[in-house]
């Protein structure tokens, strides 16, 4: 088990492109330098296929693409998935190609509710994150915006996390294709019509999370779905798959490495890393206070059951027969974004661990999502992916 920490300010490589912005601007048309000419508004990026040439660097030859999935967003819009991958190996074009490793890497933000939702528009009404002056979550250019500025392509407007595409180019560096699907479900990666179905009496829609990270999975290994396959650019075999979480992407992580089929477990990356999980939600119902228990309200409408159940797809619960060869948990010890124990079952889970390698990265500054903006955290993720511990060559 290796753990490191460090206290190093490192500079925060963030694009330029997010001071020229205001979230509220209705349509903006620009050119991003070496990124080709993206038409940016403030609900959507429209493109279907670009060179992925984000402004940290990235190497040469690489495309990102986005496929409509075959589910709705709460809004009615289809959801989508982001594909980065090498162009010389796109079996479309060469159906004899190799295929490269893959990571699925779900984003951050995941995470809202409508207070006083209607019958008539269940999405009308104030938002928790409208309410703490953020914006709604539950619509498709929400999560489209999300994915982009996670690889470098839209304007960073989290306030609380840096995004430069440190990560998918750290990723294409090592010669890992990742494939970024969308949430607008606000549901933290939890819920699953008819398998872990939200509260549908007080969302007035269902939420289908899960089943965006567990449909990825599918596209990624399989013809899926069946008759009318998703022809993505890469496809691999478990061997070759990996799961990275991005803050609350971090649970989408934990909730497939839980589900159990009739065959067993039905999802065995060969790696996994979690960037800022919150993986222990039960501190949100431990405080007594009003930013709490806004949270706690719209935890009880993703677990119906309440606090008895916030722990289902956990990491920490995740059965032994299904831990990955290779764990990693990259997080502030200082993160302001989530409480200050919400790790501590996960940390006492490692201990207890058996052949499994195991790195844990304590960044200590207060800082959440690190590995999207830090290019040095970013290659260790990637190293560790492929190799492990062995593959860590900067944080200790």
């Amino acid at each position: 088990m290796r753990y490191g920490s460090t206290t190093d300010d490192r500079s925060a490589h963030v694009s330029s492109l997010q001071h020229l912005f205001s979230r509220r601007h209705a349509a903006v048309v620009l050119t991003l330098g070496t990124m080709g000419c993206w038409k940016v508004d403030a609900t959507s990026v429209d493109f279907m296929s670009q060179p992925f040439e984000p402004e940290i660097g990235a190497p040469d030859g690489w495309s990102v693409e986005q496929f409509t999935m075959d589910l709705r967003c709460p809004d009615g819009t289809e959801a989508r998935l982001y594909v980065v991958y090498p162009d010389e190996l796109d079996r479309r074009v060469t159906p004899d190609a190799p295929s490269p490793p893959v990571a699925i890497v779900f984003h951050s933000g995941a995470f809202d509710y409508v207070v006083n939702p209607t019958s008539a528009d269940p999405l009308a009404n104030t938002s928790y994150q409208e309410s703490v002056d953020g914006i709604l979550r539950l619509s498709a250019p929400w999560g489209f915006e999300r994915v982009t500025a996670a690889l470098g392509l839209f304007p960073n407007f989290e306030p609380f996390e840096t995004h430069t595409a440190a990560l998918p180019a750290a990723l294409a560096e090592r010669g890992i294709a990742s494939i970024w699907p969308v949430n607008c479900w606000g549901d933290l990666w939890h819920n699953r019509q008819g398998q872990a179905d939200n509260d549908y009496s007080g969302d007035r829609f269902f939420r289908d999370g899960r089943t965006a990270a567990e449909f990825t999975w599918a596209h990624a290994t399989s013809n899926f779905p069946p008759g009318n396959p998703l022809e993505l650019p890469v496809q691999v075999t478990a061997d070759d798959l990996f799961l990275v979480g991005l803050g609350e992407g971090s649970r989408a992580v934990s909730e497939l490495l839980s589900v159990i089929g009739e065959d067993g477990f039905t999802y065995r990356p060969a790696a996994v890393v979690l960037d800022s999980p919150a993986d222990d939600l039960r501190p949100y119902y431990d405080v007594n206070t009003e930013a709490f228990n806004l949270i706690e309200a719209g935890l009880n409408r993703l677990f119906p059951e309440g606090r008895i159940s916030v722990m289902t797809g956990s990491m920490s619960r995740v059965p032994y027969g299904n831990i990955p060869p290779r764990v990693g948990l990259v997080w502030s010890s200082n993160d302001t974004r989530i409480p200050a124990n919400a790790n501590n079952a996960l940390l006492d889970r490692f201990t207890t661990y058996t052949g499994v390698d195991i790195w844990v990265y304590d960044d200590v500054a207060p800082r959440h999502v690190l590995s999207n903006g830090d290019p040095e955290i970013a290659a260790d993720v990637a190293g560790f992916l492929v190799s492990g511990t062995a593959g860590l060559t900067t944080a200790p």
